[in-house]
């Protein structure tokens, strides 16, 4: 005991020097492991305890635990006389930098969130703030809302300036979306030739807007982005979906030179969705897919039953395991389609691999009688006519990673004849000498000889999964095909961005929020995009990898065993019927209703140049597209 008070337990590792031994009458204490000299304060001594590298590791690990249990000298002192120290009151005081930085973290937690600004207001939240730090001031919801959300506004704003001063290439993508409270709005977001996106602007939208409406506000917004570019140099796509007004206006859009776009092309994602949507309008696939959805639905625990006799009935069935194979071939290339589409580096030329993958699975598959293959086609056929660009057709053949794999050498003709046409209105230098480079190296590229050469190092997987690398590496020894390259693959072929983008609003413009204003939805959603990076997580391409390898893999259940074992259907159970359409049922989640669209011929049929052989190639180079071993 000293002076009627226990001694700390610390002292038993330090040798006590009296203070009457010392010239300033002070206290000293000495630890016994490596003789340092300090005061006899105790938190001195606690502290050299800790980092003592020849004090025992067992001791050093009980004070530590002695001085943050309820069983401490401290919190014996706190909680029975109440003596605390001066440790307990001093905290070190923010500096303005570091305040307002604080501010801007709590601001985008919110948004994150999806918090209304007024639980800043909230008495319960602002006390449990106060409790642990006294001294810093919460800002209300009215701050939060105003000079700190237009702060990071203007980070924002000076982010997309920098990023269009970088860029060589931006794709204008544009969609509408209607709010829960009815307000209709447009969004625009960037995408520059890697991939990487930030969205403009979101404004208030009107329906019945015209094409020319579009087409004006398209050139507003690409007078924009000149603007903020230094040298005033940059090549401008735009991409919107498949309504009528933007299908119109694009076309006017190409014919107007003053209006800055050189490229334009509809949502390709969108139309793989009606693709689907035209072959389950065939009532004998579609008879199929309600067989296999009931399956799915209805193989869970606690079924009635008459469900489960039902369900029973269905898979000893062996004409059901063959049609779910046959549906299931299908909708496979569908699948990985808009897996594919996740992925930020995605071409027009994957999507149409896919497309004709598609075709091809149409040609062979059991479901469909001659009639109906026919009928599909024909609408597939009208798709491609009214909806795929000239550009897209040559990004077909100039992205590394398919080269043109599905078209006969008739096909890819007509395609090298497209990409002439497209090089004389990008290159302002264009003449006799120019097209005859142009084709001589699209010839080596084709055939992998010259420049191309197969023993390359320009064919290693590292840069073929980079198409835009690929090219850029190129810009010297092949100039005029590396140009036209990077430039078809530059435009983005799907607006899967902005759709992404709407599923981001509609979780913050909610219901409950309706006094949230557009002005401020917009600054919101700008800031959210900027700093969350909504749209090119890692998550969500690493999910889309494992979706495609795993159909391309074959690693899904095996499907012929069932539907050519009697003893195997015999004994199915309706777990693995569950198991085993589970992929036909998630892709049907993904067929979205639309409306019919106005259409404008401008495209080629690209199905009558299909080469007939070319399905195990097309799975083998999708597959390598989407490996995450080269990302």
């Amino acid at each position: 005991m000293v002076g009627g008070r226990k001694r700390n337990s610390i002292w038993s590792i330090y040798r006590e020097i009296p203070a009457s031994l010392m010239p300033k009458r002070s206290k000293r204490a000495v630890c016994i492991y490596c003789g340092a000299d300090m005061m006899g304060q105790v938190s001195r001594m606690k502290t050299h305890t800790q980092t003592c590298k020849k004090t025992p590791q067992k001791l050093r690990s009980e004070f530590q635990e002695s001085d943050e249990g309820p069983g401490s000298s401290n919190a014996l002192q706190q909680d029975f006389s109440g003596q605390k120290t001066i440790t307990n009151y001093v905290t070190r005081p923010l500096t303005k930098n570091q305040e307002y930085s604080s501010y801007e973290s709590l601001v985008l937690s919110f948004i994150s969130g999806n918090i209304p600004w007024n639980q800043l207001n909230n008495e319960h939240f602002r006390r449990f703030c106060h409790s642990l730090r006294p001294d810093f001031n919460l800002p209300s919801a009215e701050q939060a809302s105003g000079s700190i959300l237009c702060g990071l506004n203007s980070k924002v704003s000076t982010a997309i300036e920098q990023f269009v001063n970088n860029a060589h290439t931006l794709t204008i993508v544009s969609d509408t979306w209607t709010s829960s409270s009815s307000q209709n709005f447009s969004s625009w977001i960037i995408v520059n030739e890697l991939g990487s996106k930030k969205l403009l602007a979101v404004e208030p939208s009107d329906p019945t807007k015209r094409s020319e409406d579009i087409v004006q506000d398209v050139t507003q917004k690409a007078k924009e982005l000149l603007g903020m570019k230094s040298n005033g140099k940059l090549l401008l796509n735009f991409v919107s979906d498949s309504a009528s007004a933007y299908v119109k206006a694009r076309r006017l859009l190409v014919q107007n030179s003053e209006s800055g776009i050189t490229l334009t092309g509809a949502c390709l994602a969108h139309q793989s969705n009606l693709l689907v949507k035209d072959l389950m309008g065939i009532s004998r696939v579609w008879n199929i897919v309600e067989k296999v959805v009931f399956v799915q639905e209805t193989s869970k625990p606690h079924l009635n039953t008459a469900s489960a006799c039902t369900v029973r009935t269905i898979i000893n069935d062996k004409k059901f395991w063959e049609d779910t194979k046959a549906i299931y071939g299908l909708l496979k290339p569908y699948y990985v389609i808009t897996a594919i589409s996740e992925l930020d580096n995605t071409s027009a030329g994957l999507i149409l691999s896919g497309w004709m993958w598609l075709k091809l699975e149409i040609k062979k598959t059991t479901a469909l009688d001659a009639d109906e293959k026919s009928l599909v086609l024909s609408k597939m056929q009208r798709r491609t006519e009214n909806y795929v660009e000239d550009h897209h057709l040559v990004a077909w053949v100039l992205d590394p990673r398919v080269r043109g794999c599905g078209l006969n050498m008739t096909g890819k003709r007509l395609v090298r004849d497209l990409a002439k046409k497209i090089f004389s209105k990008i290159e302002p230098s264009f003449n006799d000498e120019s097209a005859s480079n142009l084709i001589k190296h699209w010839f080596d590229y084709d055939c992998k000889e010259g420049v191309f050469d197969a023993e390359s190092t320009i064919w290693v997987p590292f840069l073929t999964a980079r198409p835009a690398l690929f090219w850029k590496d190129l810009a010297v020894v092949s100039p005029e095909l590396s140009k036209l390259a990077r430039t078809v693959l530059s435009c983005v072929p799907h607006a899967a961005s902005c759709e992404r983008l709407w599923s981001s609003a509609a979780a913050t413009a909610t219901k409950s929020r309706n006094r949230l204003t557009q002005t401020n939805l917009e600054v919101m959603l700008r800031v959210k995009d900027h700093f969350m990076d909504t749209d090119s997580g890692t998550g969500k391409v690493e999910k889309a990898m494992r979706k495609i390898n795993a159909l391309l893999a074959e690693t899904t259940p095996d499907i012929n065993s069932y539907a050519h074992d009697e003893d195997a259907t015999e004994d199915a159970t309706v777990t693995d019927a569950a198991d085993l359409t589970q992929h036909v049922g998630l892709v049907l989640e993904q067929i979205s209703d639309n409306p019919s669209h106005q259409h404008f011929s401008a495209g080629l049929n690209i199905f009558q140049y299909a080469d007939e052989d070319s399905e195990p190639r097309i799975i083998q180079l999708m597959r390598f597209a989407a490996a995450p071993s080269f990302r």
